[in-house]
């Protein structure tokens, strides 16, 4: 023993203690003994030392070894207590160790005393160091519970089948759920559908060990709305086993709040710097209709410079509304709608409005890659990262002395192995690539490493806000990929954004434009309701070229008298949204209380996603991009009319 051994030795007879002293002498255990024979000298000798063993005779003439150890037990009950007797029988030496004691040794056979004490130490100790870890682990579970409740944000434990196993406070200050209404049940009945396979894929590459990066989800709280949680996601590991993952999720309402109106205000400035080139167009535009017109209006032209007039007003018109769609595109609301995406198409749509906004002593060009895979993503985003970029090249640009330059964007689709060298955390199969580079004035290693900051801006005082880049920074996150950067002052810029592609995916291929004389005609009785005279006169027309009779109202109260007086000849309502006096969602539910079967297209110049899915609730069969395009409207009358009921 490394220590001298401090033992008190209940004992009425000296000769007997000093020979138990010789025996821990005589193996080599240095002690510090104190000997007793009273009931009160034990007392006092318990309160006023420490000891590592006590030692007791059984039978004492004043006193005796069970009520010694019943006093021991009480006071001092962590040390180690054996009888060492002359007189204690089996019975009563199993009774004692029934009530407490730790061992006993006969006074004839004490042999066994140097044994039994270096056990009893032994055991003792290692109860206290049992005691201490179950101490520690109970201090060290009560910081644990302390900081999990005192945190901010919401913590979950979840088991490997999705269960949850604790919840903190701030779960139920975030979501208005009690603790005891989510433990024991899935994780998954939390989560907004949309967002559950990414939460299980990120369950399960924890449970593989990995930590994968912060992601967002919507959760749902208890008034049954979604509200978006940012959440960090680690393993739980015991014994060096994962046995579940700890999920953290930060309240991001506030946040995307700020977002928003990050995104209103940046949508603005880049409308605000296309606006003149947006003008310019318009007047082009309304410049070749007048002009055609005011040719064909003299009557002197031969058919077929006729016709050519009226395909220049066609194209010219359809300039137009593809501008017009551009506009409102970027003017919506930021909610975000994924859908299946061909970056192909979105781009050769913004490259229409560059061609006409854009400087003309800037060359654009488009490198697309054939059978590009369809992506999913936020339409607005992607056109506003597009745009952002395409933006700041063209800036880049206008500072060169002779203000020309080229504008490229290329498309590609990039495996992971050729972007591990250089992106680590590149960690899907494929990405879908996008490259904007320019010609420009490029920008230096200092503005780089700070290029994504919001509200940094290398551009002269009122020029810019900063915000350009944060919001191409967050589209590109938000959708898990990257981007980067290479520049060198004097020879351009060159932005690779790479968003994920699908393994297999489906494609989408060109739809030959069809004509009006491929449309089958009918018979049917079509209400039109249309505020616009022009375009009631119009439609009218074209209606009735392929057969149709053409019931007509200029708002929304005369096409209901029309439906009522004549509900058991009409087939199909065609009605604009933006109706006075009744609004085209009024007529509707007119509509459906006469004829909860009536077949119905709704014509808008701009509906978002959210409208469209609820308007197709509430019995709407199709919907019309206005302007009116002959074609597509003869062709979606003659489908819904087609249609069962």
């Amino acid at each position: 023993m490394n220590k001298r051994l401090r033992y008190l030795h209940l004992e009425d007879n000296a000769r007997d203690a000093e020979i138990v002293a010789a025996m821990f002498a005589a193996e080599g255990i240095e002690c510090d003994p104190i000997r007793v024979d009273s009931r009160e000298e034990f007392d006092i000798a318990l309160d006023e030392h420490e000891f590592d063993l006590i030692l007791s005779d059984y039978t004492l003439p004043s006193f005796d070894g069970v009520a010694a150890l019943k006093i021991a037990r009480e006071k001092r009950p962590e040390v180690p207590f054996i009888f060492v007797s002359g007189t204690i029988g089996e019975d009563t030496a199993i009774e004692s160790l029934l009530s407490g004691a730790t061992d006993y040794v006969l006074k004839h056979k004490l042999s066994r005393l140097v044994p039994a004490v270096q056990r009893a130490l032994r055991e003792a100790e290692n109860r206290k160091e049992r005691d201490r870890a179950e101490e520690a682990s109970r201090q060290s579970e009560d910081r644990y519970r302390s900081l999990v409740e005192s945190a901010r944000d919401a913590i979950i434990s979840v088991s490997p089948q999705a269960i949850i196993m604790s919840l903190n406070s701030a779960f139920e200050r975030l979501t208005g759920w009690k603790s005891e209404e989510w433990i024991g049940r899935s994780f998954t009945d939390i989560i907004h559908p949309d967002d559950l396979p990414r939460a299980l894929q990120i369950l399960s590459r924890v449970l593989a060990g990995e930590t994968p990066d912060v992601t967002e989800y919507r959760i749902r709280n208890k008034s049954g709305e979604y509200i978006v949680g940012e959440f960090t996601a680690t393993p739980q590991i015991q014994n060096g086993k994962t046995v579940g993952l700890l999920a953290i999720a930060r309240d991001m309402t506030e946040r995307k709040q700020l977002e928003e109106q990050l995104w209103r205000a940046q949508r603005m400035e880049s409308l605000g710097t296309l606006a003149g080139g947006i003008a310019h167009d318009f007047n082009n535009i309304l410049g070749i209709i007048l002009g055609h017109t005011s040719l064909i209006d003299r009557g002197k032209y031969d058919p077929v410079a006729i016709g050519n007039s009226t395909d220049a007003i066609a194209k010219a018109v359809q300039r137009g509304a593809g501008l017009v769609r551009q506009i409102l595109t970027f003017a919506r609301k930021t909610d975000v709608a994924l859908e299946p995406i061909n970056i192909n198409l979105a781009i050769e749509e913004l490259s229409k409005m560059i061609r006409e906004t854009f400087p003309k002593t800037i060359e654009l060009s488009l490198h697309l890659a054939e059978d590009i895979p369809i992506i999913t993503m936020d339409h607005t985003h992607l056109h506003q990262a597009l745009l952002n970029l395409c933006v700041n090249a063209r800036d880049a640009m206008q500072d060169l002395p002779a203000k020309s330059g080229s504008l490229s964007i290329r498309t590609e689709v990039i495996n992971r192995r050729e972007l591990r060298a250089r992106r680590q955390d590149a960690t899907q199969d494929r990405y879908v690539c996008v490259t904007i580079a320019d010609t420009g004035t490029g920008i230096d290693e200092t503005a780089r490493k700070r290029l994504f900051e919001p509200f940094f801006t290398t551009k002269k005082p009122g020029k810019g806000t900063g915000l350009g880049l944060a919001v191409v920074y967050g589209v590109v996150r938000a959708h898990h990929g990257f981007i980067d950067v290479e520049s060198e002052v004097g020879k351009g810029s060159t932005f690779r954004m790479y968003f994920p592609a699908p393994t297999e995916g489906v494609r989408v291929s060109a739809q030959a434009t069809e004509e009006v004389s491929q449309i089958p005609g009918g018979n049917e009785t079509i209400l039109l309701i249309e505020d616009e005279e022009s375009l009631v006169g119009l439609m009218k027309l074209v209606l009735e070229g392929k057969g149709y009779r053409v019931l007509t109202a200029i708002n929304g109260e005369e096409g209901l008298r029309q439906y009522a007086q004549h509900k058991d000849h009409i087939a199909l309502v065609l009605t604009d949204l933006g109706l006075p006096r009744l609004d085209g969602r009024a007529v509707l539910t007119s509509l459906r209380n006469l004829n909860p079967k009536v077949k119905v297209i709704l014509a808008s110049g701009y509906l978002d996603s959210t409208a469209r899915t609820e308007l197709l609730q509430e019995g709407v069969h199709h919907f019309i991009q206005k302007p009116y395009v002959p074609a597509l409207v003869l062709r979606k009358v003659r489908e819904v009319i087609d249609q069962d009921e």
